[in-house]
């Protein structure tokens, strides 16, 4: 099987391999090359070929296991075609897909969709974790989460209010008897009969919405974009050249609530992702007071400036300005990133949960850290990632909703 199989898409690739076998030697010549390793000792001198089991035979004395193509990859002990995983990761690569169009594009269910795509985003996450970043970085934090109407919180605040008067008082509007009495109140009638409504069923109430506070449970994702760089140079016979270097961006979760949100944590993820010799560049927030000291530059821009003017009655009055570039001093760049975050997060997939958007959060990196590029060059990096990288599922179960505690327990360690 030749490994030089040129593909730009999943069809050409399918073009070249029929069958599940074909996929498989294919798989083996990108992993090994022409001789075999073996998954245990690293040995790859005389393994030999079962053909009736379809796995290989460690010829060490000292070894004697046996391994197959897909031992110590992610697609270990799958029953899932390697045609299928690779389709995948081909959209992946291509662009973020939802696990119910993948599953109906590829015949499985939604549950088997949704677990090959976190295993394949797992294996992403390890460049959010290694990228530095140097030249010009912006910093700025975000909301990822659903944009609740004005409205809704001032309902809320007035419940507050409401609750705290009803405290001092003694009165609920909430109850059905004070809503009855007001309404007769104000047609001039005298009260009614206190107590349940004749007929009514005995029952306890249920109180809907108990706490209401749930809009201020989001996703709170700090992130660090890196500007694109153009370098200049010549070649010996003089002309000149032109580089450019496309910036890479980290992103990582924060919090749920805004009390989450820490000057401490903040600078911890910079001092780990970004060069102390870089300029940064923030905006007026509080977090990033003390970043002057963590780097050679630190540039400022205030969004909101109070300016003064002069009324036609001649009085000196101030009003809110909105500034965004003052020279190359801005943070539109991170701006950018966030666009296109919520894009891709509310329009594929509506809503992520908390425990998986680091996931989520790595995958929007590669895309971004290689954009571009074709889509089979991000497919065979992806299919590289996955060599010598396996998650059981043992491992795996912690981030799904079956194991709720494990992940409680390791959020709070």
């Amino acid at each position: 099987m030749n490994q030089e199989i040129r593909f730009d898409n999943f069809i050409e690739l399918s073009d070249h391999l029929h069958t599940e076998d074909d996929f498989r030697d294919w798989l083996g010549m990108v992993r090994w090359g022409e001789k075999p390793r073996c998954s245990h000792c690293g040995n790859n001198e005389g393994n030999y070929y079962l053909s009736t089991r379809k796995i290989y035979k460690c010829s060490d004395s000292d070894c004697r296991k046996q391994f197959s193509v897909t031992t110590g990859t992610i697609f270990e002990r799958t029953r899932i075609p390697l045609k299928k995983w690779f389709c995948v990761m081909f959209e992946l690569a291509n662009d973020n897909i939802s696990s119910c169009k993948l599953a109906s594009k590829i015949g499985v269910n939604q549950k088997t969709a949704w677990k090959m795509m976190h295993k394949i985003r797992h294996l992403l996450s390890d460049e959010n974790e290694t990228t530095f970043l140097n030249g010009i970085v912006e910093c700025d934090e975000t909301i990822i989460g659903p944009r609740l109407d004005r409205d809704l919180k001032k309902n809320w605040q007035v419940l507050q209010e409401e609750r705290k008067i009803n405290k001092i008082y003694g009165e609920d509007p909430k109850m059905e008897s004070f809503k009855r009495a007001r309404n007769r109140k104000k047609l001039g009638l005298p009260p009614g009969i206190p107590g349940r409504p004749k007929g009514s069923k005995n029952k306890p109430r249920q109180k809907k919405h108990k706490d209401r506070t749930y809009y201020k449970y989001t996703h709170l994702v700090f992130g660090m974009v890196e500007r694109k760089v153009v370098l200049k140079g010549k070649e010996q016979n003089g002309t000149e050249i032109k580089f450019e270097r496309k910036g890479k961006v980290v992103l990582k979760k924060i919090g749920r609530h805004e009390t989450d949100v820490k000057k401490e944590n903040i600078e911890i993820l910079m001092r780990k992702h970004i060069s102390k010799q870089t300029r940064l560049m923030t905006d007026g927030s509080g977090l990033y007071k003390d970043a002057s000291l963590l780097f050679a530059e630190h540039e400022v821009i205030i969004h909101e400036l109070k300016k003064e003017y002069k009324t036609k009655d001649g009085k000196i009055k101030t009003r809110r300005v909105k500034n965004y570039v003052e020279g190359d001093v801005y943070t539109n760049s991170c701006e950018n990133v966030w666009k296109h975050l919520k894009k891709a997060i509310g329009g594929k997939h509506i809503h992520v949960t908390y425990q998986h958007l680091d996931r989520y959060l790595a995958e929007f990196s590669f895309y971004w850290n290689r954009r571009g590029e074709s889509n089979s060059t991000k497919f065979m990096e992806i299919l590289d990632n996955s060599f010598d990288r396996t998650l059981p599922y043992s491992e795996f179960k912690m981030f799904t909703r079956i194991d709720k505690k494990r992940v409680i327990l390791a959020e709070a360690a």
